[in-house]
């Protein structure tokens, strides 16, 4: 497992993601970590659906087409798409782990912080429904929100999948993915592990 160390990205992390993506790490990945859970596997089609579904009808949003493209998958080891995708920020990070047996995509271990969280760019077309599906693990009871133009929302997180919907008013769309722990958590306390999200776009 490849270690963080301060003011640079831990060894074995994909090189153009140190140069152009703001992820920040901390003296705090000196901490000895627990293995990761494996990664979560996908969905199978009924759950997805199902999933998806219930995401549109939180937002607000018609769910009258339920057709699904796949437009992008961001991950630790793949941060950035030629899309213009982009995994902007993660942090802070106590440990980031290339790929494994377990984890195909990697994975990024993040700390309590006063913002703990995996921070996405997205190009988008106004008026289209866009819907990520994230795998991910919150840890010491954090909760995962999702924050988009300041407003939040608060996913269930099932089979390690935590998803969300919003229509685009722009051509690049924001969305943060942040992790809460309880206050009786300790700054630096292990919080969540993130593996990826998938775009789709309806």
């Amino acid at each position: 497992m490849a270690v963080a160390v301060p003011g640079r990205l831990s060894e074995g992390a994909p090189a153009e993601t140190g140069s152009k993506s703001s992820l920040s790490t901390s003296s705090l990945g000196q901490k000895s970590l627990p293995l990761p859970p494996p990664a979560p596997t996908q969905l199978d089609s009924a759950k997805f659906s199902a999933r998806l579904e219930q995401t549109l009808k939180i937002e607000n949003l018609p769910v009258q087409s339920l057709v699904v493209n796949n437009l992008v998958r961001l991950t630790p080891i793949a941060p950035r798409h030629a899309s213009g995708a982009v995994i902007k920020r993660a942090g802070p990070i106590m440990q980031f782990k290339g790929a494994s047996n377990n984890e195909h995509n990697g994975s990024y271990a993040l700390s309590k912080a006063y913002i703990s969280s995996v921070d996405l760019k997205i190009p988008t077309e106004a008026s289209n429904i866009y819907v990520l599906d994230c795998q991910l693990s919150p840890q010491n009871q954090a909760v995962v929100i999702f924050v988009r133009n300041g407003s939040r929302t608060y996913p269930s997180v099932e089979d390690g999948h935590a998803m969300f919907a919003f229509e685009a008013s722009s051509t690049e769309t924001e969305v943060d993915i942040a992790f809460e722990a309880p206050s009786n958590t300790s700054e630096g306390d292990l919080v969540g592990y993130f593996y990826g999200c998938d775009v789709n776009e309806l």
